[in-house]
Order: structure tokens, then C-alpha cells, then sequence
């Protein structure tokens, strides 16, 4: 929703709620510099998402999420989830190496 502003947002549609949608979230711990959650995508149930989130240098909210793709750890940036009539057919996923030596990217089949 940039296109109507920096903060806006839109809720999912109801085709993109089994893809996007989450199946469960719980926060790990939470404290005056910031957060840590688990949270579960409905496309991706057999993997888990960690976020951490903090307060920057410049004092804005930060978020770094990490998931294993590849089979290593990696700071996640894109999940690309393709749709089928009644149900996801395929997941994306990329991410940064967590040494940032490398982009990891997985294709999961559904």
C-alpha cells in the first residue's frame, strides 16, 4: 500500500489468508529494548519464524527475521507463496546468509 502512503496497509484477501495467513504466533520474551517472536505462516506450518525486534540507532523499530531455508539459518526477506484455486502450489523463500556471505533460496512444493 505505498502507493497510498508509508504507514498504510490493507487487509490480506481471502485467497491470500491460507498462504500469508498465520496458523499461530507467540511472543518468546519481550522487554524496554525490544521483542522476540515465534510465528507460524499457514503455508509454511512445518517452519517456524523467528523475529526479533529493536530499537535502531536512529531510534526507529527494527525487525530481523530468521528461518531456516536451505538447510542453514538466514535472515529471511522474501516469501513468494503461488497460489492454486484451492491452495498454495509452491513457497518462495530467500534470505540473507546469517555470515552474509551468501543469498540462500528454497523452493518448497506443497
Amino acid at each position: 500500500m505505498l502507493e497510498r502512503g508509508p504507514s498504510q496497509t490493507a487487509p490480506l484477501l481471502s485467497r491470500e489468508v491460507r498462504a500469508y495467513g498465520l496458523a499461530s504466533q507467540t511472543v518468546v520474551s519481550i522487554d524496554a529494548s525490544g521483542g522476540r517472536l515465534r510465528a507460524v505462516l499457514m503455508a509454511l506450518p512445518s517452519r517456524a519464524l523467528a523475529i526479533a525486534t529493536s530499537r535502531g540507532s536512529n531510534g526507529m523499530c527494527q525487525a530481523v527475521n530468521t528461518a531456516s531455508i536451505a538447510g542453514g539459518s538466514a535472515r529471511l526477506f522474501n516469501v513468494y507463496v503461488h497460489l492454486r484455486w484451492y491452495g498454495a502450489d509452491h513457497v518462495l523463500l530467500r534470505g540473507w546468509a546469517m555470515d552474509g556471505s551468501h543469498m540462500a533460496r528454497e523452493k518448497l512444493a506443497m
